[in-house]
């Protein structure tokens, strides 16, 4: 069975970054055996955010994809939404996990 983990590496830049409240980050490049794969997005942005509440920590992600075309958008929404939610869920639960 494949997971998020098992996606080809994504070459990032950091775009903006506050201590203890920002992270935000761009793909620029992603190869599988050096060659470029097909890219469903022309621009790929996250983001964590983490917002006190009380005695506690909101965190907040955000993925931002512009689809590279109306055939791209479709298989973005079909196929790479649910792969992201996974993955952001893995974040979270291994997040969690570090706070216990």
């Amino acid at each position: 069975m494949s997971s998020v983990l098992d996606d080809p590496p994504v070459e990032q830049v950091v775009t903006a970054y506050t201590p203890e409240a920002l992270l935000t980050w761009k793909h620029v490049d992603e190869k599988t055996d050096g060659k470029a794969v097909r890219q469903l997005s022309k621009e790929v942005t996250l983001s964590v955010r983490l917002e006190s509440i009380g005695p506690g920590t909101r965190v907040v992600l955000e993925s931002r994809n512009m689809p590279a075309s109306a055939t791209a958008a479709v298989l973005l929404r079909l196929v790479a939404k649910r792969r992201i939610g996974k993955g952001f869920d893995l974040a979270l639960a291994k997040l969690a996990a570090a706070g216990d």
